[in-house]
């Protein structure tokens, strides 16, 4: 039964990630360069991730760092510089993260809109990976209303790569990153039914 209905749950990842995509922009640029950000504040979901770009017109390091960020998120600190041009931040949780270009000593920020579809999910509260995205490893911790859980990674057309079996309430999992650099989503099951979902982006 549980075959079944996860059969029908990456279906359906299908195309709450197709509809997300094409519909609720999940991925926000935002460019660095002399003058600062652009754009310097967004509306973001939870679960969005952010591209920080360098300006193709600019020369030199910009060092884009977080400067306070909401409890339960990864902060970040970054040399930007080609090629290195680009790296991905991932909106973890619901509030305000403010951050600056220590070269060009300017500040931005985006918030999660209390209309967006991760905070709709209060469900996730139940399930947090740090860092994200994953390079080497990553922490996933979880908290459960029972002992019979299960947490499963699938890529983005609903194939299982990883399934991590449960006997806790409450703790932690390792994830070494042996997977294909892209997106997937982890999952939360408890008692034969979802209960929690993020998406983790990896990065080789």
């Amino acid at each position: 039964m549980k075959k079944q209905i996860l059969s029908i749950f990456g279906l359906a990842i299908m195309g709450i990630f197709v509809v997300s995509f094409a519909t609720a922009q999940v991925d926000h640029d935002i460019f660095v360069g002399t003058n600062g950000f652009s754009p310097s504040t967004l509306t973001v979901n939870v679960g969005d991730f952010v591209k920080f770009n360098l300006d193709p017109n600019n020369s030199g390091v910009h060092y884009t760092t977080s400067v306070s960020i909401p409890n339960g998120a990864s902060s970040w600190n970054y040399a930007m510089t080609c090629p290195t041009c680009s790296y991905i931040v991932v909106v973890q949780e619901p509030g305000t993260y403010n951050f600056t270009d220590q070269t060009s000593n300017t500040t931005g920020s985006f918030s999660t809109s209390p209309t967006g579809i991760g905070d709709n999910d209060k469900k996730s509260v139940g399930l947090n990976i740090y860092p994200n995205p994953v390079q080497k490893n990553s922490v996933v911790s979880y908290r459960l209303n029972s002992t019979d859980g299960q947490i499963i990674i699938s890529n983005i057309v609903g194939e299982q790569v990883s399934i991590y079996n449960l006997s806790d309430k409450s703790g932690q999992i390792n994830i070494y990153n042996n997977l294909a650099q892209g997106l997937y989503f982890c999952t939360l099951w408890e008692d034969g039914s979802v209960i929690a979902q993020r998406k983790m982006m990896v990065i080789n």
